[in-house]
């Protein structure tokens, strides 16, 4: 349904827009929720830049940020013992203890909750805030960073993907120009960013001239997807000759902060994460799965748990040293929990009814702790559902979650969720 800020004219103008396979102009079809204001909510705008870091697979919350203590029923029992960390009163797994000793400067939500169980659907979901149906492909939140905000570089993109998984959303039904550039191998950098041996810049520049005059398509066919492929090819060309591509080169970091990170793929993704918003990068998503442990899960879990454990603290201890924290959003999040018990398999299954998630930096609270389960492992209280979360992340990046925007199908989006809305007790 088109809302009622859209009259006849500009109907028509999205309709034709639509059936010419081009996306409209978000400013010109945005409709403002008078009801919802960001001024309501503090924090609006204080991440300049974000690391996202997605464990898909379903993260589990009771060997992780919401093991039980004290007394409880027999069923619930298993192999995790409870650390304390440095915040009075809470308690994380053993396979946390470097994590445990930066609680203070987290904010652990521990009522995150999902209508949908499955992984990829799951997965889709939490980085869009929409269910994955019918023809529209929904944008994720770095998408709309890269399309709302203005570039804190000339050099390098505004949004990257590292170690990408095949089903990511992309730049959805927003022009492709907003896709995440895809690092597949954090040891091996940005894959062609360097001039072929042999050809010079002068060279190079000549080439580019030759093409541009050849190129008439796309001075006929003023089309964003069209305009799309033009300016990939542009800001490649800026990339390739940016002395900013030493960021890909870990090489260039000392031993013992490689050491510190682990010399892993997650940790190189975490530290590629941290050298690329050093040069002003707006948005990175990092990619690292921690299996689907239904059965043996004590046997799976220990090693994917303790190289979290360790790169999230350095990148956590990397950041607030190098005065990135203040300007920065860190988050880590999964699809869905485990079940609070062991099945027959010794593991455990997917659980949606409460988990955790972490967060830390700009526009959080620190050493706090949002939202509770039961034993049963049920949100009991300040329970944050999925549209919630995104619109949450979507207003400390100071993106206007409020407004509607239509797609070229015409249906009406939001940046959070259709009803999703700021959590004001996770917000500094």
């Amino acid at each position: 349904m088109i809302g009622k800020n859209i009259n006849r004219r500009d109907f028509s103008k999205v309709a034709i827009s639509s059936m010419l396979g081009t996306v409209v102009s978000n400013d010109l079809y945005a409709k403002e929720d008078s009801s919802l204001n960001p001024s309501q909510f503090s924090s609006y705008g204080a991440a300049k830049k974000v690391i996202y870091l997605m464990l898909p697979g379903g993260f589990s919350q009771r060997d992780s940020f919401d093991v039980l203590t004290g007394k409880y029923p027999d069923k619930y029992k298993c192999s995790t013992k409870p650390i304390p960390t440095n915040l009075d009163g809470v308690f994380f797994g053993h396979m946390f203890p470097k994590l445990a000793q930066k609680m203070d400067k987290m904010c652990l939500v521990k009522a995150r909750t999902t209508r949908i169980g499955a992984h990829g659907p799951g997965q889709y979901f939490v980085k869009t805030a929409y269910e994955s149906r019918g023809a529209d492909r929904h944008p994720h939140l770095g998408a709309w960073m890269d399309k709302m905000l203005k570039p804190m570089t000339d050099e390098l993109p505004l949004n990257f993907v590292i170690t990408p998984p095949s089903n990511h959303p992309g730049s959805g039904w927003l022009p492709a120009k907003h896709s995440p550039l895809p690092v597949t191998n954090p040891d091996k950098g940005l894959s062609n960013s360097r001039l072929t041996k042999g050809i010079s810049n002068e060279r190079m520049n000549k080439r580019m001239d030759l093409s541009r005059s050849l190129n008439s398509f796309s001075s006929h066919f003023n089309h964003d997807s069209v305009l799309a492929v033009r300016d990939r090819y542009e800001d490649a060309l800026t990339m390739m000759r940016s002395k900013d591509l030493e960021a890909f080169d870990l090489s260039k970091e000392p031993k013992w902060k490689r050491e510190a990170y682990g010399e892993n793929k997650l940790g190189n993704s975490l530290l590629l994460a941290k050298r690329l918003i050093e040069r002003d990068v707006r948005h990175v998503e990092v990619t690292s799965p921690v299996g689907d442990p239904h059965s043996n899960i004590y046997l799976e879990i220990p090693g994917t748990y303790k190289v979290i454990d360790r790169a999230v603290s350095a990148l956590l201890e990397d950041l607030e040293k190098s005065g990135l924290l203040k300007e920065t959003l860190f988050v880590m999040t999964t699809e869905f929990g485990r079940t609070p018990f062991i099945n027959g398999n010794k593991g455990r299954d997917h659980w949606p009814s409460g988990f955790s998630s972490l967060l830390a930096g700009a526009g959080v609270k620190s050493a706090h702790v949002y939202g509770e389960t039961a034993q049963d492992g049920r949100a009991i209280k300040d329970a944050i559902n999925t549209p919630d979360w995104c619109a949450t992340l979507a207003h400390i990046m100071g993106l206007p979650w409020q407004k509607t925007y239509y797609s070229p199908s015409l249906r009406p989006f939001k940046i959070g969720g259709k009803n999703g809305k700021p959590h004001a007790g996770i917000l500094a």
